[in-house]
């Protein structure tokens, strides 16, 4: 009987593959059998191991395509190719740290569309620069960005139709940033977001500055402090939190 839960990467290029596979050897220890992990990658040349995952899906990369289109393809495939139920999607550098973190999320998916963090700038440049191109504020200004970088998705109809039509905005504008784009999609689809608080996607290096206790922290995205979580900095210091 196949997982109806999966933990998945989607990075192209070598630098982001190895920071993926960095990351996904800590966050493969804190999941359940019954959530699998899974990594869509480039076709690239690759000497990794990527035995760590219980699937791999690979597409070609294109010259042709902005910073994160890549990652956005690779989420619309892994919901298109596999019967997930669930589906927490997870930048390359982000690291789950605790046991239990889908429990709380996927109770908020009975009644919502999508669970993700308010992003740390609620109205950026890719927001501004759509409501310059429409000449309007597209989206009430009291709605603000989530950041893509971790969220946990029902892997239905709905949102495959709301992927298709992020990788779409986020190509009609050229910064390099999706969150406009996701923000936008998210309002005229009439997505229902909860919002989670920020131990499911803490963006900050120094811990202390946490809101909550440190005991709480289920996802830590930050690039600066990868190796100390992950055990892999220069002085090899394995840093957990449990």
């Amino acid at each position: 009987m196949s997982n109806d839960f999966c933990v998945a990467y989607s990075v192209n290029r070598r630098r982001f593959i190895k920071e993926a596979l960095l990351s996904s050897r800590t966050t493969k220890t804190f999941l359940p059998q019954w959530v699998d992990l899974v990594l869509h990658k480039d076709d690239g040349d690759y000497s990794y191991d990527f035995s760590l995952f219980d699937k791999v899906f690979t597409n070609p990369d294109r010259e042709e395509y902005k910073r994160h289109s890549f990652k956005l393809v690779g989420i619309l495939h892994i919901l298109c190719n596999t019967d997930y139920k669930y589906v927490l999607y997870l930048d390359s550098e982000a690291v789950v740290v605790k046991a239990g973190f889908f429990d709380f999320p996927v109770n908020q998916l009975e009644t919502h569309d999508m669970c993700a963090v308010v992003a740390p700038k609620t109205y950026g440049p890719s927001s501004r620069e759509l409501d310059t191109m429409y000449q309007t504020h597209i989206v009430p200004i009291t709605i603000p960005e989530v950041n893509g970088g971790v969220l946990f998705l029902k892997n239905n109809e709905r949102t495959r139709s709301l992927v298709k039509n992020w990788i779409d905005i986020y190509n009609s504008y050229e910064d390099y940033h999706d969150q406009g784009a996701l923000r936008y999609v998210l309002y005229r689809m009439g997505f229902k977001v909860f919002y989670l608080p920020e131990t499911y996607n803490f963006r900050k290096p120094d811990i202390n500055n946490l809101a909550t206790n440190p005991e709480d922290l289920y996802i830590w995205h930050q690039r600066r402090v990868l190796g100390k979580i992950t055990g892999h900095d220069s002085t090899k210091t394995i840093y957990r939190i449990h």
